[in-house]
């Protein structure tokens, strides 16, 4: 199956999102595409040709038309349909199985739970993964999608360059639940043990977040997540990089860099150390060099000479 990646670190150019209604008295137009054209079939039935081959989508198809093909109309259908045109660079075709591209998912929210809150780093993994045709068959799913269109209809009466904004980001959010939908579908009858190891780690991540600031133990996380702990702390570090309660300090030690050269520049050192976790001082400065180099005196000095 042909999937395309795309790349929503990046801003959509959306230049059209609306509705259409066709009738038996007017057809689909003759064009070859300039840009990525997604369909979201309300009711009826669309037939249209693809680069000399007739597609025909239904109530709750979705399709993915790629940049540069040549559409052309074909048997008059009564139909009504949401689209949307957009182009944004970074965009990739590929051909998948659905195991490639469940795994491809996983790893690719893995790396993004890896990735440091406080970092442009994160929006390296933020894109999404959208089979070229997909059927959402559950009405309250395809109402979310279409409830999104409905509400970024690009119009003359909302044409500033705010609105523009939210519409390429509500684009993103469409493409995002596109992939959350066909990966969800996977998930239900085709369960791989990679997806079970993700749900768990995605569990641990969530927890640790959480509670981050606290002196939780191993037996805080077997109640809670009713999980065996050295299980856990395995595939944890596995999918993460680091064991549980290093990822814990992981996380207060990147708080504690936003202390220090934030808006809270004027936090002692006790105050910070308390506030993240650590309690004392000079555990908290002993770790902080221990993972950054400098003392975080040092730190907050380099910030201030910026």
């Amino acid at each position: 199956m042909k999937c395309y990646s795309v790349e929503l670190g990046r801003l959509l150019k959306v230049t059209m999102l609306g509705r259409s209604v066709f009738t038996l008295q007017n057809r689909h137009i003759t064009r070859r595409t300039s840009e990525y054209i997604l369909y979201i079939i309300t009711k009826g039935k669309l037939s249209v040709f693809v680069d000399g081959e007739e597609l025909t989508l239904f109530e709750g198809d979705v399709y993915f038309f790629d940049k540069g093909c040549y559409q052309a109309p074909s048997t008059p259908t009564e139909c009504e349909f949401y689209f949307v045109h957009f182009d944004v660079d970074g965009v990739s075709a590929q051909e998948m199985d659905d195991e490639e591209y469940y795994d491809t998912i996983l790893a690719r929210k893995a790396n993004f739970l890896k990735a440091d809150i406080f970092s442009a780093k994160s929006y390296d993994y933020v894109g999404a993964l959208v089979k070229q045709s997909f059927h959402i068959g559950e009405k309250s799913l395809l109402d979310r999608l279409i409830g999104i269109c409905k509400n970024n209809t690009i119009s003359y009466g909302n044409n500033v360059p705010t609105w523009r904004i939210s519409v390429s980001g509500a684009v993103a959010e469409l493409l995002m639940r596109l992939e959350d939908l066909t990966f969800a579908a996977l998930g239900r009858g085709y369960t791989t043990k990679n997806g079970c190891v993700y749900d768990n780690v995605r569990r641990i991540v969530d927890f640790v977040e959480k509670h981050y600031t606290e002196n939780f133990g191993s037996e805080d996380i077997e109640r809670e997540l009713l999980i065996n702990f050295d299980y856990a702390n395995r595939i944890f570090k596995r999918h993460i990089g680091y064991s549980i309660i290093r990822y814990r300090n992981h996380l207060r030690i990147n708080t504690a860099k936003t202390l220090l050269d934030g808006m809270q520049g004027g936090m002692t050192m006790n105050l910070i150390a308390e506030q993240i976790g650590f309690g004392n001082r000079y555990y908290f400065s002993r770790y902080f060099k221990q993972c950054v180099g400098i003392s975080p005196e040092e730190y907050r000095a380099k910030a201030e000479k910026g």
